[in-house]
Parts: structure tokens; C-alpha cells; sequence
């Protein structure tokens, strides 16, 4: 983790998704086994904005 981007979703606290594989640090594994991930859209759901559906997408 850098110090210029959080690991956590200051909203609801889930991990952030990273796209480099050397941010997944034994640290950030515990943080996703006790928090999950962030679900995302969190600053809309704060200010009360209509929910929209988020389709998953597969990486490969």
C-alpha cells in the first residue's frame, strides 16, 4: 500500500481494488478477509443518490 492511496473505502471500510498485484501485500489480505471489498458507488449511497445495477465483469 502507498501512502498516496488509502487501502480502505472511508465510507464503508471494504478494501479498494488495486489493479498492480504487488499492492495485494499479506496486510491487505487481512483487511479483505475482516472488511471484504468495497462494493463501490459509496459517495453516491451517502448522498442519497439512486442506486443503479453494477455488473461484474471478469478479468482474466
Amino acid at each position: 500500500m502507498s501512502a498516496d492511496q488509502p487501502a480502505t473505502c472511508p465510507a464503508c471500510q471494504g478494501v479498494l481494488v488495486v489493479l498492480r498485484t504487488s499492492a495485494y501485500t499479506p496486510e491487505r489480505a487481512r483487511l479483505i478477509v475482516a472488511n471484504g471489498f468495497c462494493k463501490g458507488r459509496c459517495a453516491e449511497l451517502e448522498a442519497g443518490e439512486p442506486t443503479r445495477a453494477i455488473i461484474p465483469v471478469a478479468v482474466s
